[in-house]
């Protein structure tokens, strides 16, 4: 049996896993290689940061 979460608490639980910049890093560079999330992600507000 498969459990039931919830997307925040999935979103909580990556966040926790990503605390460290080099796992973040690694983790984020992965989810932009995926053309749907990067396209998503650009769906964002831009607040004048620059990375």
């Amino acid at each position: 049996m498969v459990a039931q979460v919830a997307p925040a608490d999935r979103v909580r639980a990556v966040e926790g896993l990503t605390r460290d910049e080099n796992v973040a890093a690694k983790v984020t560079a992965g989810l932009l290689r995926r053309p749907d999330v990067a396209f998503k992600a650009n769906d964002y507000p831009d607040y004048g940061l620059v990375a």
